[in-house]
């Protein structure tokens, strides 16, 4: 509890003096001493780098712009060679949908996956293989340009994306999204790199939008998708101020690491650090001809998984941490440092209570 008033009044006594004295927050999991952090006197007269207002609650803004500075490059403390880590959520969070269900939907619609008999081993059986796969070579072999005509292509694009939803619904959002990545199994990693960089840049020249897809247009029980890929305002703010203040920002959610690197380039954020799900590459002299194998490397940033792909990345946990669902409970809950949830998924409201995490009603 000293800790927890220490902390509510150094934020006070920051704003109102730059060169006060700041206590770090802490994990109430660790007991061990706060740690002093001061701001310097020429980062004290220098104007303050601050959040644009947006949505923010004021009293969760103040503490984040009081957090950059005394942890940021304004710190007597800040230390170039171990710069403090701030950690955010992509799917969202950061961005108000899905990127990996956009890149996948794209891909089902122009039937562009690298299709072999060992992709269609990655479709499960379970989940439909066997009449996607036929209603796929019924017409794969007409040029694109009647697709449209025949009824086998939009069987072809409602059942996969129905098995895709069906699957995610029935199993763990760990399996399901490992499933998504496995599917781009034979692309070459440049080659998916700037596929979902088309997809991305198209589905950001358009409005949020729902879109329903059946099998045909008497189709009762059509599948809908979600399109539009937009940045949430107040993250990317808080993204692009975290860079210019000293912070290595990373950015960690269960998408292909391809698809993560062209939402982080789509965004503009070129300095920042990625922790999506990895794949193994088949072996050629010719690095380009290198494919992706379907074969995931561990860890898959989900749960546990997060601190253990930032932990293995970074050497140590995160300075600030935000958490948008229950994926991200782990990654907040280890080490000691600013916590912030955002939004009002269940189990993160019911941590936030009990550890005195701080919470920012959702932005959409």
């Amino acid at each position: 509890m000293r800790s927890r008033v220490v902390f509510f009044l150094a934020c006070v006594l920051a704003a109102a003096s730059p060169a006060s004295a700041y206590y770090r927050p802490r994990n109430p999991r660790l007991r061990r001493k706060a740690a002093l952090v001061r701001v310097s006197s020429a980062a004290a007269a220098r104007p303050l780098d601050r959040l644009q207002p947006g949505r923010w609650n004021p009293a969760i803004a103040e503490t984040l712009d009081v957090a950059v500075q005394v942890y940021g490059r304004g710190s007597v403390d800040f230390d170039a060679a171990r710069r403090p880590i701030a950690v955010l959520p992509v799917d969202d969070g950061l961005i108000e949908g899905d990127p990996s269900e956009l890149v996948f939907q794209d891909l089902v619609r122009k039937a562009a996956f690298k299709f072999d008999d060992s992709f269609w081993d990655v479709v499960p059986i379970l989940y439909g293989r066997q009449r996607i796969r036929a209603a796929y070579e019924q017409f794969s072999g007409l040029p694109r340009d009647v697709w449209d005509e025949q009824p086998t292509y939009h069987q072809f694009v409602k059942y996969f994306i129905e098995s895709y939803q069906r699957m995610c619904f029935e199993v763990s959002r760990k399996d399901c999204r490992i499933y998504l990545a496995r599917l781009l199994k034979g692309f070459p990693r440049k080659e998916a790199l700037d596929y979902a960089k088309g997809v991305l840049a198209t589905e950001a020249a358009r409005p949020p939008s729902i879109e329903k897809l059946g099998a045909s247009s008497e189709d009762p029980n059509p599948v809908a998708i979600r399109h539009g890929f937009l940045a949430t305002p107040e993250l990317l703010d808080l993204t692009r101020l975290l860079e210019r203040s000293g912070f290595d920002v990373w950015l960690e959610d269960p998408d292909p690491q391809p698809v993560l690197q062209a939402a982080a380039q789509q965004l503009r954020l070129q300095g920042v650090e990625l922790a999506g799900i990895s794949e193994g590459l088949s072996k050629d002299r010719d690095v380009s001809r290198e494919t992706m194998t379907g074969k995931i490397v561990e860890p898959v940033p989900i749960r546990e998984g997060k601190v253990d792909a930032l932990v293995s990345g970074a050497g140590r946990g995160p300075t600030l941490a935000l958490g948008v669902s229950a994926d991200d409970l782990d990654l907040l809950s280890y080490g000691d440092g600013l916590r912030l949830v955002i939004g009002s998924d269940p189990a993160l409201l019911r941590a936030a209570a009990q550890r005195h995490w701080r919470v920012q009603p959702a932005f959409r």
